[in-house]
């Protein structure tokens, strides 16, 4: 499994039966000028707090997913209001129809990833998993963390023999690549392209 939530496409993932959606903009204006309504907005959502979501909007991609974990808590806890209840329940469906598991994904193998593509690719408001613990030269994350294919997806196009040009990103590049094979070798190589795959060290 490569991350919690399914990537629909440069903007949109499915979990647990619910959509989610990276916003920059938003009816009320423009991302200067609506700060509030910039981030991932979970779609079923509420306002009311007893549903367990807390607004629209959550800043980062794996808070969204927190957020829809807690409101399956709550239904299965029997905690929900009625409104929250027939979000779930609304989900629950939705998921059935999708043919995806209402399940939380377990998270329990951690990846260490070598600091300075980690550090350049947070730097550059891309979504990024949570670092659990650190050294002075690795960051450890979450297998299962939300924001990790975003990560692998852009370390793999600094990896590329036709990604960015080495002039000046010689160290970026090594970096990326050993960021792809630690990825990698954790949620697996199948779908790794053939590019790709030649950075997979042999047995």
């Amino acid at each position: 499994m490569k991350t919690q939530a399914t990537k629909i496409d440069h903007c949109t993932w499915h979990y647990r039966g619910f959509t989610i959606e990276r916003n920059f903009t938003s009816e009320h204006g423009t991302w200067a000028t609506c700060k509030t309504q910039r981030g991932y907005a979970v779609t079923p959502s509420s306002r009311n707090s007893g549903s367990g979501i807390q607004g629209d909007w959550e800043p980062s991609l794996s808070e969204a997913c927190e957020s829809i974990d807690r409101l399956h808590e709550k239904y299965a806890a029997g905690t929900l209001s009625r409104q929250g209840r027939e979000i779930v329940e609304a989900a629950i469906r939705q998921a059935a129809f999708r043919g995806e598991s209402v399940d939380k994904p377990a998270t329990t193998t951690l990846i260490r990833l070598p600091v300075t593509f980690f550090i350049d690719h947070e730097e550059r408001s891309l979504p990024t998993p949570t670092v659990v613990r650190e050294t002075k030269s690795h960051f450890f994350v979450a297998s299962g963390d939300p924001a990790l294919g975003e990560l692998l997806s852009d370390a793999e196009h600094y990896a590329h023999p036709y990604g960015p040009d080495a002039d000046g990103l010689s160290g970026l590049k090594a970096s990326a690549k050993a960021t792809v094979r630690a990825i990698r070798d954790a949620i697996g190589w199948d779908d790794a392209e053939p590019a790709i795959l030649r950075l997979k060290k042999a047995p």
